[in-house]
């Protein structure tokens, strides 16, 4: 579904104030996503915290909902909550390619196929997407993504400690195996919406290909990547150090 979606968004061909629409619309579909975690979790009669937005790098603009209370549930209400902003945002990408279809709205169908795309990501289990915290429910571990050297020391020992430890280093390299190609598709893909910017700059004309909002996706993926990659790489170094007696 991910690749016809991906596909449909290729066909069409937006202006510049509707690209600006279009992208606002998607972020409001994001809002609509951190709602369905809350209302998951009043489903269950437990009070959410706060919903606020703030900016992801300086830049994007992301919302965020307190569900913490989230972990006096049991594990299947866990699961149902994680994957309450999926439900939400997949029902209203759905209600806007409808719209767009009835209307023959480039503009709403390209909303709506976004909005379901980022949904659909959302189901990923890697990179700390709701995928990861059901997989993480699921299995019991609520440490799964987190690296220690330990692990490779336990992963030999029986019982309960070496089968948490061989699935944490398991997840850990499928992760590793996963972001790693995703990073290099969008490189590929970032090195020919440089070359369409070197091309627009020498030709002084813009390419039509640049004012598409999905154009800068891979851009927007590397952003996040480093950003995250350093914050990582920093807090291991902050713990090596705190390790290393006086």
């Amino acid at each position: 579904m991910a690749f016809v979606l991906s596909r449909q968004l290729g066909l069409i061909w937006l202006g510049t104030v509707q690209s600006m629409i279009v992208f606002a619309i998607v972020v409001a579909g994001a809002m609509v996503h951190e709602i369905g975690h809350a209302a998951a979790l009043r489903h269950y009669r437990q009070q959410p915290g706060a919903i606020g937005i703030g900016l992801y790098l300086g830049l994007l603009p992301v919302f965020y909902t307190d569900i913490s209370r989230a972990w006096r549930l049991p594990v299947s209400g866990r699961v149902v909550v994680n994957l309450g902003g999926v439900y939400f945002q997949s029902i209203y990408a759905t209600g806007l390619m409808a719209w767009g279809w009835l209307l023959s709205s480039d503009m709403l169908l390209a909303a709506g196929a976004t909005s379901l795309l980022l949904a659909v990501a959302q189901t990923i289990p890697f990179a700390r997407a709701d995928g990861y915290w059901v997989l993480s429910d699921v299995l019991r571990e609520p440490r799964l993504a987190s690296f220690d050297p330990a692990l490779f020391k336990r992963c030999r020992m029986a019982g309960q400690p070496g089968q948490s430890a061989r699935r944490r280093l398991t997840y850990q390299a499928l992760n590793l195996l996963i972001v790693g190609g995703v990073l290099g598709s969008c490189l590929h893909q970032a090195l020919g919406v440089a070359q369409d910017i070197r091309n627009s700059i020498d030709s002084g004309v813009a390419s039509t290909t640049l004012l598409q909002p999905w154009s800068w996706l891979p851009l927007a993926f590397i952003a996040v990547f480093a950003f995250r990659g350093t914050r990582a790489a920093v807090a291991w170094s902050g713990k090596r150090r705190s390790r290393r007696p006086a």
